[in-house]
């Protein structure tokens, strides 16, 4: 007939055999998987801290960025502005373009702005005119 099946029985007989015949085998074996669970818990904190440091230079490098284009934005549109202003004037004396400058304040409110000069375009058969009339202006040593 049908054989009985002591499936159970059996593996808990073999393991018994197997403990007896090799002592030391289980303790080695859970302190093998011990370490490696350790091991990959160490791996995967130490990947999780180096993702966190890498998001967090991410977050600061856009937010350099976005601070350089927002200084870039605004440097650009208070140069086309003052560009608007003087183009819209028929003559702009130096007088004029300093006193522009001083109630700008732009050392203060515009740190990227290094200087801002200002120039007249002269005519080669003009400059002789132009640098006595600086002269007279109280500006002797400009040359062109």
């Amino acid at each position: 007939m049908l054989k009985s099946w002591r499936i159970g029985e059996k593996a808990k007989n073999r393991f018994d055999r197997w403990l007896r015949d090799y002592p030391r085998a289980t303790p080695i074996a859970i302190f093998i998987i011990a370490i490696s669970l350790v091991v990959s818990a160490a791996f995967a904190v130490q990947r999780a801290g180096y993702n966190s440091r890498e998001a967090a230079v991410r977050n600061q490098a856009s937010d350099i960025v976005s601070a350089i284009e927002q200084q870039a934005t605004a440097q650009s549109a208070f140069l086309a502005s003052t560009s608007a202003v003087f183009s819209s004037m028929d003559s702009v004396s130096p007088d004029l373009f300093h006193q522009f400058v001083e109630r700008l304040d732009a050392i203060h409110h515009f740190t990227g702005v290094v200087g801002m000069g200002w120039s007249e375009a002269v005519p080669q058969r003009e400059r002789a005119a132009f640098l006595a009339g600086l002269a007279q202006d109280g500006r002797p040593n400009i040359q062109l």
